[in-house]
């Protein structure tokens, strides 16, 4: 009978194996840097010990917070021109909308960093 499925690939099998142990210190910073270059542990070691160069994946840029943070500008840069222009009396309308584009530029800066 006829296997199926997908064809072997030509990589070499990886019949060689290392144990190393580390401190919970040292763990940690393989984990992090692993994880910033979007490798396993295992390959990030890998590749580190084969000379070959580690590089952290290409960020991605979130084009609907960008769009909002440019808005929330330009509605702080209208406030401010209000402000300074008409030396409006309505302080604490201003007030309250200068709070409000605070919070929210500070809520989307904050999905920002999440990512």
């Amino acid at each position: 009978m006829k296997k199926t499925g997908r064809p072997r690939l030509e990589e070499k099998k990886k019949t060689h194996r290392v144990g190393v142990f580390f401190t919970a210190e040292e763990f940690a910073k393989i984990q992090l840097n692993a994880s910033r270059a979007g490798l396993t542990e295992a390959e990030f070691l890998r590749r580190i010990g084969l000379g070959k160069e580690v590089k952290a994946p290409p960020r991605t840029v979130n084009f609907v917070a960008v769009k909002e943070i440019n808005a929330i500008g330009k509605n702080l840069n209208s406030l401010v021109r209000a402000i300074l222009t008409f030396k409006s009396e309505d302080t604490a309308g201003i007030t309250n909308s200068i709070k409000r584009m605070e919070s929210s530029l500070q809520e989307t800066i904050k999905r920002l960093l999440e990512r």
